[in-house]
This record gives structure tokens, sequence and C-alpha cells, in this order.
């Protein structure tokens, strides 16, 4: 009897090989999904945190030009009245 005989429940080489596989392909397909859910996840959050910094932005604009014309347009009403009193008094 030269060879060895296998005790109960103990696994061969090519059975812990394919075991070794098995968890290898396991742990790869759940750092895949992971990576793409983080990914997904990472990329939707930049989205908004750009979407959040140009709305912000465009509205401080947006308020700075409105600020900016209430400005000119009580400039042009003195000018356009102290031209009229000027055009009067002549």
């Amino acid at each position: 009897m030269g060879a060895k005989r296998k005790a109960a429940g103990e696994l061969s080489t090519s059975d812990l090989d394919a075991l070794k596989e098995i968890v290898k392909s396991s742990v790869e397909d759940i750092m895949d999904t992971k990576l793409t859910e983080f990914c997904t996840n990472f990329k939707s959050e930049i989205r908004s945190f750009v979407e959040s910094v140009i709305n912000e932005k465009f509205e401080a604009f947006t308020q700075q030009n409105a600020q900016q014309l209430t400005t000119l347009e009580t400039r042009h009403a003195s000018e356009k009245e102290a031209l009229t009193n000027k055009i009067t008094a002549l």
C-alpha cells in the first residue's frame, strides 16, 4: 500500500485549489461590485457638490448684478433730473 489513504473530511490539494479559486473569484466579484457602487456614489456626490457651488456662485452673481442695475438706474434718474433742471434753467 504505497498510497496514503485520505482521512474522512480531509480535502485533497486539487480540492483546496478549487476552493481557493472560488474564494478568490468571490472576493474579486465583491470588490468589483463595491468599487462600482463607490464610484457611482462618488460621482453623484461630486456632481451635486459642483452643482451647488455653481448655483451659489450664480445666485451671488445675479444679486450683485441686480444691485449694480439698481445703482445705475438711481444714478441715471438723478443725472436725468439734474439735466432737466439745467435745461429748464437755460
